[in-house]
């Protein structure tokens, strides 16, 4: 009798691991909320946007940023090539990004959206940031950026999950 219920607190674990997740964030401000990677810290420094990074890295090189894009797009898809433009005119020197690759996405809450995978001209096909658009209910498009600089696919993989399994809209109140 104990065997079985040995295998089968085992098999749960298999089947169902832990999240890794340690608390739900709110980002009131962009109508979202998301689940916050365990030992992940809110950077209060950053004012572009609302900044959440893995204090193991240097230089908070892995990182999400949840921000407005330049505004003039009305589809997330539209968004891309908007903001890839905007992000060009400001490298100031440094080398061009680029569109790695760009795909329709779906959170695990069934939220839309649209991701462009950036890299740069001097790395290639590195990850570098991946940017997940996202129209808001209130009618905005909000960027949720995974900074992966340094990172490798398995990087990108893992930070995509994270913005795909974790991410959800607030309720929305159009009279505040």
């Amino acid at each position: 009798m104990i065997h079985i219920l040995v295998t089968l607190i085992v098999l749960t674990c298999m089947l169902f691991p832990l999240s890794g997740f340690s608390e739900r964030l709110k980002a009131e401000e962009y109508q979202v909320s998301i689940d916050v990677p365990m030992g992940w810290e809110h950077d209060s420094a950053d004012n572009f946007g609302y900044v959440l990074y893995d204090p193991k890295t240097p230089r908070k090189a892995i990182k999400i940023r949840i921000h407005f894009p330049p505004a003039g797009a009305t589809s997330p898809k539209e968004q891309v090539h908007i903001s890839l433009a905007t992000v060009n005119q400001h490298r100031n020197g440094k080398p061009q990004q680029l569109i790695r690759y760009e795909k329709p996405v779906t959170t695990q809450g069934g939220i839309q959206g649209y991701l462009a995978a950036h890299g740069n001209m001097a790395d290639g096909n590195r990850p570098y940031v991946n940017h997940y658009y996202f129209k808001i209910p209130s009618g905005k498009i909000i960027c949720v950026c995974a900074y992966i600089m340094g990172g490798d696919k398995d990087t990108e993989a893992r930070m995509e999950k994270i913005i795909l399994s974790g991410l959800e809209l607030l309720p929305y109140n159009e009279n505040k």
